[in-house]
């Protein structure tokens, strides 16, 4: 009998969630029926457009955005749920120039177990407290003080290129780029040295690659969007089992840091590295928790070596596919800064007028970070169309970048558009590789520096050449924009 009542009970509930569904799903199809779609099944979707291999999906999206490209936004359904696409600059001020909107959208929740409410997810006063707190360790003077960090790591970086080219072994870049910008952040951020470009211990960037990728795949399959159901798939235990590497590695680093921050007096030294901030924090406001800490650092650990990682492999390919846009790179170093290999300094960087326009055409063409996603806070118009507090939204970085009215030939490779900064006041949203507004990148101007120094010397030290064009590239954009495959460079010394 008490069987028969669970089973019945069980069955009322479901029912009354699939009507609360069906209708929720007919009042949404009828909002958004004058947004442009492809043609959907009924509570299925997209899902069959999406249904093509892991390879294909960044090149389809973006041909999708281009077949739409006279539309503001288009519409996506996974599932159920109509996600709006926007790929157009001129509406996403909505997003960037007030405090609404700017709740992160649902797909960050599948996102959380493994970062926390750091400073990526969390909202509110929550979020402001943190960026408030933590933007003093991206203050100028405490960039200065890194800066002798990266030089050291940069240089370690071309020595060990110079040994494998040495002992005729392959270079791949996107893995040995995600090792040298983990030693910098782990030494500049947290205080620690990894020296993991000479380990051969790789666990935390092989984790970070396959919980990339598993969150990927969960973000287009709905019926793994429950963690009760997910965790009992292999899928869902892979991740849990990355995610026990990654939690692991990063509160090693902050039970060490802690066992040894009373004793070193950071702020007479200079350095408020990210964890002491955090670290002096807990210990003059009791409301900042252990687990606090970690979600902060497990956040600033994957942005601040991984995005940094992507944006130094996709410009290095560039220039291994341009040469004579690489060899005016080259002369800009050699008139500037001459032949030695002193260490750069950020007046030495800021000489460095071209290098700055590579990286920023190179983060066009290849955001680190493709989307960005966003909530609807409350009830509104944005571009002609009615949106429903709740409603999820896609801000399309890769496919803004792309727009024709903005950057001539947009598939093109061409430094030089950025020479002129008035090309780039056309629209203040149409480049956002660091996102904008409140919630911009609050390390951007830190990746910056990493990424020219050590382009800077790479380039004055190397030619560099790559077998593989960037059209036989297959790229995958996940939580980055990387590769399916391995990338391998060839470097030829200058000396």
């Amino acid at each position: 009998m008490l069987a028969s009542q669970i089973v019945f009970t069980l069955f009322i509930i479901f029912f009354f969630k699939f009507i609360k569904t069906t209708l929720n799903y007919i009042g949404d199809f009828r909002r958004k029926k004058d947004l442009k779609h492809l043609p959907i099944v009924p509570f299925v979707g997209h899902k069959f457009h999406l249904t093509k291999k892991r390879t294909e999906l960044y090149d389809y999206f973006l041909e999708l955005s281009d077949g739409f490209k006279n539309e503001p936004f288009w519409c996506l359904w996974i599932g159920t749920i109509p996600i709006a696409i926007i790929h157009h600059c001129d509406i996403v001020d909505a997003f960037f120039t007030t405090s609404q909107h700017t709740k992160k959208s649902w797909q960050y929740n599948l996102v959380h177990p493994w970062l926390g409410s750091g400073l990526l997810i969390s909202e509110g006063d929550k979020w402001y407290s943190r960026r408030r707190l933590l933007t003093k360790a991206y203050h100028f003077e405490i960039l200065e003080k890194f800066n002798e960090i990266m030089n050291e790591h940069a240089d370690l970086l071309i020595q060990k290129f110079e040994k494998l080219i040495k002992d005729k072994k392959k270079i791949e870049i996107f893995k040995e780029s995600k090792l040298c910008t983990l030693d910098i952040i782990c030494e500049t951020a947290m205080g620690v040295n990894l020296e993991s470009q000479k380990s051969t211990n790789l666990d935390y960037v092989w984790c970070v690659d396959k919980a990339s990728k598993l969150l990927n795949d969960r973000f287009n399959a709905p019926w793994y969007w429950a963690d009760f159901v997910y965790y009992k798939t292999e899928p869902g235990k892979e991740f849990k089992k990355c995610l026990d590497v990654l939690h692991n590695f990063t509160k090693d680093i902050i039970l060490k840091r802690d066992a040894e921050f009373d004793d070193l007096n950071y702020e007479s030294k200079g350095k408020f590295a990210f964890l002491d901030i955090l670290l002096a924090a807990k210990r003059n406001d009791s409301d900042l928790t252990f687990q606090d800490i970690q979600d902060e650092v497990d956040t600033f650990m994957f942005e601040g070596h991984d995005t940094t990682a992507s944006g130094l492999a996709w410009t290095v390919l560039l220039l291994a596919e341009y040469p004579t846009i690489q060899e005016n790179l080259y002369r800009e170093i050699e008139k500037e800064l001459g032949n030695g290999n002193k260490q750069l300094t950020s007046n030495d960087l800021r000489k460095l007028k071209y290098l700055d326009c590579v990286i920023k055409e190179s983060m066009r063409l290849y955001p680190p970070v493709p989307y960005i996603g966003r909530t609807i806070t409350e009830d509104c118009v944005i571009g002609g169309h009615k949106f429903k507090k709740n409603d999820p939204v896609i801000i399309a970085v890769c496919s803004i970048h792309r727009d024709g009215r903005f950057f001539p030939h947009p598939e093109k490779f061409d430094p030089d558009r950025f020479l002129n900064e008035s090309e780039l006041n056309k629209h203040p949203y149409c480049y956002i590789p660091f996102s904008a507004g409140r919630r911009n990148c609050i390390g951007q101007k830190f990746a910056m520096m990493e990424l020219k120094i050590i382009l800077t010397s790479l380039v004055r030290n190397s030619k560099i050449k790559s077998s593989k064009k960037l059209n036989d590239v297959v790229k995958v954009a996940e939580l980055t924009l990387h590769t399916i495959d391995d990338v391998y460079i060839n470097l030829e010394p200058r000396f």
